[in-house]
């Protein structure tokens, strides 16, 4: 509970644009839990509709923080997470505007696995809003694809999956964790986030993992989702380049959540190709003729004025010339010579 030396135990970070009602569903819900937020944070990317006025109705002490830059989902979680650690939280659970907690233990669950199996972050599972016994993104276990939640137990009937994680869609971190992996790369924006905090987790050695006792609701984005070669790659294609299943902190159309200039576009860990305002490079992909330069850097920001890299490219730490990542080469410009932007992610 809040100390007032130590500060709130838990905080909850909430990150939101131009989704009223929804957002004020989701805290409803936080504020019900068995084991409340001891603060809420909201950060609001969109304060020209803003959403003050919900974070103030919601009966948890909560702190309201306005952008008056689109941060996008990145920036917001990050600005999110340092109010939450600068307030003393021991704890950030975090919360996303168009969904919520499953019931009313989510929280109490998680502090209860974190605390038992001695974990640096633990999510729930991450369910289809409208049809809970399916999984909103669909998890690969070995070469096989899973789509219900039924499907991860398995026939042990195990209660947790260590090592795998949906990091912002009701996810508990300790403030010990971030002081080792850090916040969100604002860079990454909308698309990415979450795939590169992973990877800092896992580089870590902390332990970290989802209980299957818990779960967190949200729209469905298994249909993002294009398995290939059998399930070893697959390539996330958003239907309409215009609206993705995940974009609410950035906005509905291309551009507002390429950035707030309109043609300042972001490309995940790239520069912005801001003196060509006719160029709309979309967050969710990669143009095309550009996946030879991301294998050149994996890691970090290009230099001088290469071309930028896609924030959903993530690859494990292979040697960068052995077979498989030649094959993954191939694919990449076979299927990017065909499209305007694809999305990859191997594991």
């Amino acid at each position: 509970m809040s100390d007032p030396v130590t500060g709130p135990e838990v905080v909850a970070v909430v990150v939101t644009r131009h989704r009223a009602e929804l957002l004020s569903t989701s805290l409803k819900v936080m504020a019900e839990q068995t084991r409340p937020p001891d603060h809420l944070v909201v950060v609001d990317n969109g304060p020209d509709q803003p959403a003050r006025d919900i974070v103030a109705a919601c009966p948890l002490p909560s702190t309201y923080l306005a952008s008056q830059r689109n941060l996008g989902g990145a920036g917001g979680f990050a600005l999110g997470m340092l109010h939450a650690l600068a307030l003393g939280a021991q704890w950030i659970w975090c919360g996303d505007d168009d969904g919520r907690p499953g019931d009313e233990n989510v929280l109490e669950t998680l502090l209860a696995e974190a605390r038992s199996r001695g974990l640096a972050a633990v999510s729930p599972m991450v369910v289809n809003i409208d049809d809970p016994q399916r999984l909103a993104f669909p998890l690969r276990r070995g070469l096989t694809w899973k789509r219900h939640r039924e499907e991860l137990s398995g026939p042990d009937a195990a209660t947790f999956l260590p090592g795998i994680a949906s990091l912002f869609n009701g996810a508990l971190f300790a403030a010990s964790a971030l002081d080792v992996v850090g916040v969100p790369d604002y860079r990454l924006f909308v698309r990415g986030d979450e795939v590169e905090i992973h990877r800092r987790l896992v580089r870590s050695g902390l332990r970290f993992g989802t209980s299957l006792r818990a779960t967190y609701v949200h729209p469905d984005g298994s249909a993002e989702f294009k398995p290939m070669l059998g399930g070893r790659f697959h390539a996330q294609d958003p239907a309409d380049e215009s609206v993705s299943a995940d974009d609410g902190h950035v906005g509905r159309d291309a551009r507002a959540r390429a950035g707030v200039d309109g043609h300042r576009a972001r490309e995940g860990l790239g520069r912005a190709d801001g003196d060509d305002p006719g160029r709309d490079h979309c967050v969710t992909g990669l143009p095309r003729g550009r996946a030879l330069s991301w294998f050149a850097r994996p890691v970090g920001p290009p230099a001088g004025d290469a071309p930028g890299l896609s924030g959903e490219l993530h690859r494990t730490d292979l040697p960068p010339l052995d077979a498989t990542n030649l094959l993954f080469i191939a694919l990449a410009l076979i299927t990017t010579a065909s499209h305007d932007r694809c999305v990859f992610t191997y594991f």
